[in-house]
């Protein structure tokens, strides 16, 4: 319960963004669909899967509908991508975030930071989302992908500072692989 209220207080606080010429109440929107797949993510037996589905399918739709709210950021800088890489498990949501974005414009949006510094990269290492993490990595070319895995936010902390700082140490065991890579260099 504890959860549905913060992730309200969350998505309430963007209702009164306009970003991109958008009216906020469909950027409002995008984010409660989000935030509803996130809230719906333990999957406990067929209802529940078939309600996650339903819920998928509307995300899926409002995204088609509005794809230029997709890449909108509110208040705080934190876009679509951001708001569903914070929540771990939430890959399949990140993955038609990713999709509905054109390529080109992708790495951009991929790599935005919001006014924290942070990236969604930031946020889903921060959730212990070893998933997540991966798709956004591919998400961008590979001669971005070195900076990206580096990147540090306002904190001076990268994206493995976090997930070690939040207790997964599977997550930082794995993302060493990356990490290592990009410093290498």
């Amino acid at each position: 319960m504890l959860k549905k209220i913060i992730l309200a207080i969350l998505v309430f606080g963007c209702i009164n963004s306009v970003a991109y010429g958008m009216e906020s109440l469909d950027y409002f929107k995008l984010h409660q669909a989000i935030n509803d797949c996130d809230l719906l993510l333990p999957i406990i037996n067929e209802e529940h899967k078939e309600r996650i589905d339903r819920k998928i399918a509307q995300l899926i739709e409002l995204v088609r509908a509005n794809p230029a709210m997709v890449t909108a950021a509110n208040e705080f800088g934190n876009t679509s991508l951001h708001m569903a890489s914070r929540i771990q498990g939430n890959a399949k949501v990140v993955s038609i975030l990713l999709e509905a974005v054109p390529e080109q414009q992708r790495p951009a949006f991929v790599m935005a930071i919001n006014e924290y510094g942070n990236t969604a990269l930031h946020l889903a290492l921060r959730s212990g989302d070893i998933k997540i993490a991966k798709l956004l990595i591919e998400a961008i070319p590979a001669d971005l992908r070195d900076a990206f895995v580096i990147a540090r936010n306002l904190d001076n902390k990268t994206a493995m500072h976090l997930a070690e700082e939040n207790g997964h140490s599977n997550v930082v065991i794995e993302f060493l692989v990356y990490y290592r890579f990009a410093t290498a260099k």
